[in-house]
């Protein structure tokens, strides 16, 4: 590939990672804060579970998440709905 391909190409990607930060930034300015956000690690802290056990639970869909520049993220409704489904106690089923 000539020099001259090379900068054309390089200049389409650095709009498309423009437009797909732009699109990140106004994604998360939406983010209603009021949902209680927890990060992965504050998930497996307030749990006591390993990340590796977050992990597994995600590929398994076990639990939803919400995923923002390669961070995970889960809402205080995805948390509840876990709770509900895995809990063997009737009075959240």
């Amino acid at each position: 590939m000539n020099n001259y391909l090379l900068e054309l190409e390089i200049s389409r990607l650095k709009k498309w990672q423009e437009s797909a930060m732009a699109i990140i930034e106004q994604f998360q300015s939406n983010i209603d804060l009021s949902q209680d956000l927890w990060t992965d690690k504050d998930l497996c802290r307030h749990w006591q579970t390993s990340p590796r056990t977050t992990s597994t639970w995600r590929e398994d869909g076990k639990i939803d998440y919400v995923k923002l520049g390669g961070k995970v993220y889960y809402t205080r409704e995805q948390r509840e709905e876990f709770i509900k489904r895995n809990s063997h106690d009737n009075k959240y089923q």
